[in-house]
């Protein structure tokens, strides 16, 4: 198999969102870019220089409709997996891949599926507008992540015997149900329709990755690669809430990718 470059890499994640877009735009389901994708398309008008990936926020309920009707409205090379529909994947978030490219993770174990060029489909759901209560089920979702991490993956610097521990641990599917209980759970938090929040994956802070609905309903066009992709107009301030000055370029020993990644073409 041939190893692709990053820029071909970023060709292929494109398409995946151009393919996305097309289906939430004609389905009627919102969403946003996020995170460092928002960022670039502000920022950079396209990919952060050194970043690899791209990352979009929908509500449960609109990833519940994608969940049923992606696969059939999606192009034939590129297949929408979550832990729900794939008894081989355990990651607590929804991917759309390519399924012309292979995709290897370092660190990652426990899923059992071959993955692609993707992008991220981050859920965002219902959380107490009362901030105690808030705090206390957004603690809850860091603490499952960490151990659904422990379970799933086996990054960083470990002694000998917790690496074997984790090893042996990744090859299980305890993974997947914790991803799969962490889904029940988010769903049954609040009913409040005020705020929303990421109870899947995210930062370990997530008060900061809190969201008015209104917000999120107030959708604008952005320029992203030279396309047209939907953002939350309030920008500013979610950008703020998640980087701080994000208009200013980090120090360039801070311009590195994190993820390690490999990507080769079937």
């Amino acid at each position: 198999m041939v190893e692709l470059k990053i820029e071909e890499q970023k060709k292929l994640m494109l398409e995946v969102l151009l393919d996305f877009d097309s289906i939430c735009r004609s389905r009627d389901i919102k969403y946003s870019l996020a995170y460092g994708t928002l960022l670039g398309a502000i920022r950079h008008k396209g990919y952060i220089p050194w970043d690899d990936d791209i990352d979009v926020i929908v509500t449960r309920d609109d990833y519940t409709k994608l969940t049923k009707i992606a696969n059939t409205l999606l192009k034939p090379n590129h297949t929408f997996i979550n832990v729900e529909t794939n008894q081989c994947f355990s990651a607590p978030l929804g991917k759309i891949i390519d399924n012309t490219t292979l995709l290897i993770q370092n660190g990652h174990f426990s899923d059992k599926v071959d993955l692609g060029v993707y992008i991220d489909v981050f859920v965002y759901d219902w959380i107490p507008t009362n901030i105690d209560k808030q705090r206390k089920v957004l603690s809850k979702a860091v603490l499952l992540q960490r151990i659904w991490s422990f379970l799933g993956n086996n990054y960083g610097n470990h002694n000998r015997i917790i690496s074997l521990i984790r090893g042996m641990l990744n090859r299980t599917n305890f993974a997947r149900k914790v991803s799969l209980y962490t889904n029940k759970w988010a769903q049954t938090v609040s009913k409040d329709r005020e705020m929303m929040g990421s109870l899947l994956f995210g930062a370990t802070n997530r008060v900061e990755e809190t969201m008015k609905y209104s917000d999120f309903c107030d959708l604008v066009d952005y320029v992203f690669e030279g396309c047209h992709f939907l953002g939350i107009r309030n920008a500013d301030y979610y950008l703020k809430q998640w980087y701080g000055d994000y208009m200013t370029l980090p120090p360039v020993e801070n311009r590195v990718s994190n993820h390690a990644t490999k990507v080769y073409k079937r």
